[in-house]
């Protein structure tokens, strides 16, 4: 499984304080080792 953070000013959030709660999430997965199993 692929995890790429979103870019742009879409959001997918209620709000943008979730919205970057998620993309700062996504952005540590990007470069994990073992995104499938959250080990950064």
């Amino acid at each position: 499984m692929k995890i790429r953070a979103a870019r742009g000013k879409s959001l997918r959030c209620k709000g943008w304080r979730q919205e970057g709660i998620l993309r700062m999430l996504e952005n540590n997965l990007e470069n994990a080792e073992k995104p499938e199993k959250l080990i950064v």
